[in-house]
């Protein structure tokens, strides 16, 4: 079974993945370990998984594994590109202490172009062109909702 989880950078992802797969008796696979070699925070995200690899290594985790929880952000379109249909789909949306999600900034200040020039370029205007595109929120069939923790 082949379980998903994306969301914004920062979301708690990781530590969601690593619970679920150890309750479940599977392996997490972090989208990040395909990142190529030469990938930088200002190239388009997606375009440097390593698609080849992420494949053929979840196929061989699929038959040793019952759930394969794989993590990261821009998920859904790579997993689109490859072909492959996730069985689950969990959303994590960090909120901030003054209720905002997607890392401090409403998705819609940027599909109205009203987001600042630091979520223009790079993996954060590869994360928010994702969202502005595949509304991963709106497909997932659980929101794990994780308040940001306080700090004093």
């Amino acid at each position: 079974m082949l379980l998903v989880l994306t969301g914004s950078w920062g979301a708690g992802k990781t530590a969601l993945a690593c619970e679920l797969a150890e309750l479940l008796g599977g392996i997490r696979v972090s989208l990040d370990s395909y990142a190529g070699l030469s990938y930088t925070e200002t190239e388009d995200y997606v375009a440097n998984i390593m698609q080849h690899y992420l494949v053929s290594d979840m196929r061989k985790l699929k038959v040793t594994f019952p759930f394969v929880v794989v993590e990261g952000i821009c998920l859904l379109e790579v997993l689109a590109a490859l072909s492959e249909s996730p069985d689950s789909i969990i959303y994590v949306k960090r909120i901030s202490a003054m209720g905002l999600w997607h890392d401090g900034y409403h998705l819609e200040d940027y599909e109205t172009n009203q987001s600042i020039h630091e979520n223009r370029e790079g993996l954060h205007k590869s994360e928010f062109e994702y969202h502005a595109k595949w509304h991963p929120h709106e497909h997932a069939h659980v929101v794990f909702e994780r308040p940001d923790e306080e700090t004093s």
